[in-house]
């Protein structure tokens, strides 16, 4: 697991500044702290830190083909390398490490940028090719592993693995971008390629780029597919099914459990680190660190009140739990600093307690994330199923529903239910979580609506895949779960929690394969008429875990956010929420700010939310456009 950047000019007989790609390095350290490695010549320079995880002692990067010239930096992990190096040695190819992700550079000489299809893993790297003069970057599926990229006016290109690596050796211009700003307040994470900042733009999951002579070209090699209504459902019974999914699963965990180092568990009350931790122990049978997390406050704790896998003695679970307690709002501009995009903050928080706990006794770990999107684990899709027998009503019928005054126009979530009757789009998808499409824009300063509507900005949403018409709801619902808030917000949020803390979180229900099966499951088998989540895990993991944990019904992790600002609020957001600085930055109202800020106060504990998306904005401009240190806050 590493942190990787880049430089390449535009200009091939120009040099770049080697101080340039040295602190672009550094600013990665946390997530690799082991080693650091660089490849410069001339116009092109690659620099990488490094958590060694696999082959300790030949695995620094960059690694290079026989010739020295394929030049790799990678961050992440391939788990099928082993049966890729041997395919890789029948055709000829010598390798000079144990690295996993030598096996980049030999399929690369074989397949080009083709080589992305037979990836299985977690990854994010550059290649310099340079018999031909150009550097590919690429991303893989699902978008566990972070890359950024920036084009300068002169048409040189500069990527790292975090924002901060290209914005503080200032390699670019800092202007917010308002589109970005947007989705951050109506959704809570930023939609697709963008950014905070208009010069810089994410790799998307399932993306290459190619990038050579100035110029540059994105293409997809992978997208998220499932069946349509027409084509019908592959002909299982449902136990072919969970037998298929428990198989894959195994061989999943398996893969996941290749390390050169000792692997621990991620482990709540929850089912789906449940079952990643069982099918861990009974792949590697023998004592296994199991790191929890616990709340001060139990209305937030759900593992003081409930047994948990490693409170049954046949697991061999070894427990370390850490506490999340109230005090712990005083991390928040450590976690900003981290996690680069004022989304919603509290899980940082506690994401990071739980990793910085871990990263004390192991370098990497499993963990259940990503199971809630392929299954459909959430309870707006509970919603979307209770909703699907209007989507067939005549039109009239839809519109009175949707638009009239049946179901009350003075009460808040009855107009957001009707909004979420109709075919799925963004907006939709925002009103079946509940999002409050507009919440944010009452404290909205008059100059930030004015510059809003003068940029004209267009809403946002999704390109969707060929035959996106032709799927049932609950499935074209996954499909945004998959594209908008698994990758920019659950993913996003755990890889740079675990990071900051030079912890590496393996995910196994990510794993490509085991994605590509759950989508052909019918909706049905994932969630059953009597809307029990994720039935077809449940009961495929029935005999491997103890029943009181299959059956217990899904409680999401959150953070105390609401009792935070009804508590004494820490100096810094005392000072940011003041109104002295809500008026000097001008994105807000600070009147309005204040009298939210009161009613929070005075027991209405209903807008911690908005004070804390308001507060990480205010502190984003002073760390990431105005270049405080966050150290001083």
């Amino acid at each position: 697991m590493c942190g990787i950047c880049g430089i390449a000019l535009a200009n091939a007989d120009a040099c770049i500044n080697p101080d340039d790609l040295r602190q672009m390095t550094t600013l990665l350290q946390h997530r690799g702290p082991d080693s650091e490695g660089f490849h410069l010549d001339s116009a092109i320079g690659l620099g990488v830190r490094r958590l060694s995880i696999i082959d300790l002692e030949t695995g620094d990067q960059p690694i290079t083909n026989e010739s020295g010239q394929i030049v790799l930096v990678c961050n992440g992990e391939i788990y099928n390398a082993k049966e890729l190096r041997q395919d890789l040695r029948a055709l000829g190819h010598h390798f000079r490490t144990k690295s996993d992700v030598e096996v980049i550079v030999h399929l690369y000489e074989e397949r080009g940028a083709k080589c992305l299809s037979e990836l299985r893993g977690m990854f994010a790297f550059a290649i310099w090719d340079e018999p031909n003069r150009t550097v590919l970057l690429a991303r893989d599926r699902i978008g566990i592993k972070p890359l950024y990229y920036s084009l300068d006016r002169s048409g040189s290109l500069y990527f790292a693995s975090e924002l901060k690596s290209i914005v503080m050796p200032n390699l670019c211009e800092r202007n917010l971008d308002l589109a970005a700003f947007q989705d951050c307040c109506s959704f809570g994470f930023v939609i697709g390629e963008k950014t905070f900042f208009k010069e810089i733009r994410k790799l998307l999951p399932g993306h290459y780029l190619t990038y050579q002579n100035g110029s540059l070209t994105l293409a997809e090699y992978w997208e998220v597919d499932f069946p349509s209504r027409g084509e019908g459902f592959e002909h299982r019974t449902p136990r072919e099914w969970e037998e298929g999914l428990l198989d894959l699963l195994q061989e999943s965990v398996k893969l996941h459990l290749r390390s050169d180092v000792e692997v621990g568990c991620l482990l709540s009350a929850g089912l789906d680190s449940t079952v990643i931790a069982a099918l861990a122990t009974q792949t590697a049978p023998g004592p296994r660190l199991a790191f929890s997390l616990s709340f001060e406050n139990p209305d937030y704790d759900e593992i003081s009140s409930s047994r948990i896998l490693s409170d049954f003695p046949e697991y061999q679970l070894s427990s370390c739990r850490v506490e999340c307690r109230d005090r712990h709002f005083e991390h928040l501009p450590r976690e900003l600093w981290y996690q680069e995009d004022p989304g919603p903050a509290g899980n940082w928080i506690t994401t990071s307690i739980l990793a910085k706990e871990a990263s004390q006794h192991v370098k990497t770990v499993l963990c259940g994330e990503g199971s809630d999107e392929i299954f459909g684990g959430y309870r707006w899709f509970h919603l979307c199923r209770l909703l699907q027998p209007f989507q067939n009503l005549p039109r009239p019928a839809a519109n009175l529903l949707r638009f009239g005054s049946i179901l009350g126009r003075s009460r808040p979530w009855l107009r957001s239910l009707r909004q979420a009757v109709g075919p799925i789009d963004l907006k939709r998808y925002s009103y079946l979580l509940g999002l409050g499409h507009h919440e944010m824009e009452q404290v909205y300063s008059t100059d930030l609506k004015k510059a809003i509507l003068s940029e004209q900005l267009a809403p946002s949403e999704l390109p969707r895949p060929e035959g996106f018409e032709s799927w049932a709801p609950f499935l074209q619902l996954q499909y945004y779960e998959m594209k908008t808030r698994l990758p920019n917000y659950i993913i996003q949020r755990l890889d740079r929690a675990s990071m900051s803390h030079s912890l590496e979180v393996r995910v196994p229900f990510l794993d490509h394969r085991v994605l590509e099966y759950c989508c052909k499951i019918p909706p049905s088998l994932k969630m059953s008429l009597f809307l029990r989540e994720k039935a077809v895990l449940r009961n495929a993991c029935a005999r491997i875990i103890p029943a009181e944990i299959a059956n217990r019904r899904k409680r999401g992790l959150e953070a105390p956010v609401n009792e935070w600002f009804s508590m004494p609020l820490p100096d810094f957001a005392r000072c940011l929420l003041s109104e002295k600085q809500i008026t000097e930055k001008g994105y807000f109202d600070s009147g309005r700010v204040e009298e939210i800020l009161q009613l929070q106060r005075s027991g209405q504990k209903v807008h911690g939310f908005i004070l804390l998306r308001v507060l990480l904005i205010q502190m984003w401009d002073e760390i990431f456009l105005r270049n405080r240190d966050w150290t001083s806050f």
